[in-house]
């Protein structure tokens, strides 16, 4: 057995989702991972790449060369005499590799494997490829010139390291076009095309927060690649119900993570990620205030019309306090200003994934969710004025003696679903209450926005401007920060890492000891990243776990109550994990 085999074997049990996966996907595997893989090369590929390498770095010395105006002798003169004294020099004519093909053995290796190479990275390739042959490289040349006449100002690197990146590229621009091929609702076409460099980190991240327990482990690994999890097998085809609508369990797992179960698991997530983000922030100096208070409240004029609003963020729908303030400048020399964010984590379902056949944009989903929060915020903006001056109109007819006063618990929360707003001060005058009533139920669209006068006019539409939008606006704009069900994160997220690497440079690079800035900053941005892609990983992955709790250990009823206690799973999954037969339980 070889390396690779080893190496294959070792893979497979440690991430079990591999057992069933095709040549496609032990392809993707191989690939690097900002290329969507898993950074596991193939010793058979790189030797290659190894080999021309060492000859490119070894054999221009054997003859005497210059380096900053400083002559240096020959390695070796009787190998040198073999070459002419221009041979490896980039302004010569001759070809510095040629007199070694066909004298020595090692010749023609080289001649082989560069041949390998150019073959594997598309040079070799017809005009009736569809891919066609690249426009550049170090590889466009002859073996006798290879190395030679490279700038290394635009490719940096030794020859190794470019021709691997060449041959790479190559493979991934076959795999796309294979994994696009797919049908439009194939997981393993969705994965690829969603998975960022946030997805990647559990490949090479140490946990922080505990350890990954087998059934965790198996669920990253297995949906950063789409493949069918071991986990959920026995339990496909299972029917279950939550919140009285009935799903259909999947072998990826994703009705589990999409019905409406009890527990709150999905809050528990939310709020782990929300603090993996605090303390980001924290490592480069950057202050988060989480849910912060008194953003809409000053811009209401009287303390009744504050107690109203104060009412309606009790209701969860009705609540449009941000999730976090970062105080951050995001333009150079700019002020620092709060940053209002939005964390939304989501999973697999027709909403952010559909499966559209021609669909081949990157990070689809997060994208999706990205534009429904700023619409989210908006709609809650309007219709939380809209309830307010409800509130308004039905206080000036109780003040002025316009019928029995009544509860204003309907007309306050009415639009929003909230909860109902506490007598006494806060009572309405029956006409306004009539008004609201119609507009509640299934009739919270344009009836439950506007107000009605005589003959049913309406007398304020929905798209008009009060004091909340107009104070939304003046905090700047909702940044979403959403992550997907395969850990990708929005584009928001690549630049708030940038900038706060940059704020955590410029104080920190003397206390961590770099050389400048630019040091420090290659070392805090994959930190930030780190930091948050593992909880958004980890947050995924045990929610899953502990959504599998509802099963009944024998894989039988599937209901919407938990059929043990949190503390008797939690004993359970404990002596299965000491035991290792954790995942043998559930695989069969």
């Amino acid at each position: 057995m070889d390396f690779d085999d080893a190496l294959r074997v070792a893979a497979v049990s440690a991430m079990v989702a591999l057992r069933n996966a095709t040549d496609r996907d032990w392809a993707r595997f191989r690939l690097p991972c900002r290329l969507r893989g898993c950074g596991f090369r193939s010793c058979a590929d790189v030797r290659h790449a190894a080999w021309l390498g060492s000859v490119c770095q070894a054999f221009p010395r054997f003859v005497p060369f210059t380096v900053d105006e400083e002559e240096f002798v020959g390695f070796s003169r009787v190998c040198g005499a073999l070459f002419p004294e221009e041979a490896f020099s980039c302004s010569g004519e001759e070809a510095g590799y040629e007199p070694l093909f066909g004298l020595v053995p090692y010749g023609d290796w080289i001649q082989d494997s560069w041949e390998w190479a150019r073959r594997e990275a598309g040079w070799l390739v017809g005009e009736e490829d569809e891919l066609g042959r690249p426009e550049s490289g170090v590889l466009a040349c002859a073996a006798k010139a290879m190395g030679l006449k490279v700038d290394k100002e635009v490719l940096p690197g030794g020859m190794q390291l470019r021709i691997t990146i060449e041959i790479e590229h190559r493979r991934h621009a076959v795999l796309n076009r294979e994994f696009l091929a797919l049908n439009a609702g194939d997981v393993r076409r969705v994965a690829w095309l969603n998975v960022d460099s946030f997805s990647s980190q559990w490949v090479s991240s140490w946990m922080a927060e505990g350890p990954l327990s087998n059934m965790e482990f198996e669920y990253i690994s297995g949906t950063y690649m789409g493949l069918p999890l071991p986990m959920f097998e026995s339990f496909d085809g299972q029917k279950f119900w939550a919140a009285g609508r009935e799903y259909t369990m999947d072998k990826y797992g994703h009705s589990l993570m999409a019905a409406n179960l009890r527990g709150g698991s999905w809050l528990v997530r939310h709020d782990a990620f929300l603090r993996a983000l605090r303390d980001a922030m924290a490592v480069c100096g950057v202050k988060v205030e989480l849910e912060p208070q008194g953003l809409f409240r000053s811009c209401l004029s009287t303390p009744e019309l504050r107690c109203a609003f104060s009412d309606l963020q009790s209701s969860r729908r009705g609540n449009i306090v941000p999730d976090a303030a970062i105080a951050i400048a995001f333009d150079d020399g700019g002020a620092v200003k709060p940053c209002l964010v939005e964390v939304k984590i989501f999973n697999v379902c027709h909403s952010w994934y559909p499966a559209v056949r021609d669909c081949t944009e990157r990070k689809s989903g997060v994208h999706r969710r990205e534009v429904q929060v700023l619409r989210e915020y908006d709609r809650k903006a309007r219709d939380m004025d809209t309830s307010l001056a409800r509130w308004e109109q039905g206080r000036r007819a109780e003040l002025g003696g316009g019928g029995v006063g009544v509860s204003a618990g309907p007309s306050v929360g009415g639009a929003l679903g909230g909860s109902a707003v506490s007598a006494g001060v806060r009572s309405v005058g029956r006409e306004s209450a009539g008004d609201v009533g119609g507009s509640q139920g299934g009739e919270r669209g344009e009836a439950g926005a506007s107000e009605r006068g005589v003959g049913g006019r309406s007398r304020r539409r929905r798209g008009a401007d009060g004091p909340i939008s107009r104070r939304l606006r003046e905090l700047g704009p909702i940044h979403p920060v959403c992550a997907g069900a395969f850990g990708e994160m929005s584009n928001f997220v690549n630049t708030l890492v940038e900038v706060a690497a940059e704020v955590g440079a410029e104080e920190k690079w003397r206390k961590m000891r770099c050389n400048d800035h630019k040091h420090c900053k290659a070392i805090l941005l994959p930190m930030l990243k780190r930091l948050l892609g593992m909880a958004a990983l980890v947050g995924n992955a045990r929610c899953a776990v502990a959504r599998l709790g509802v099963f009944d250990i024998s894989g039988g009823c599937f209901g919407d109550r938990p059929r043990a206690s949190a503390p008797v799973r939690r004993l359970r999954d404990a002596a299965l994990d000491h035991f290792g037969c954790r995942r043998a339980v559930w695989a069969t």
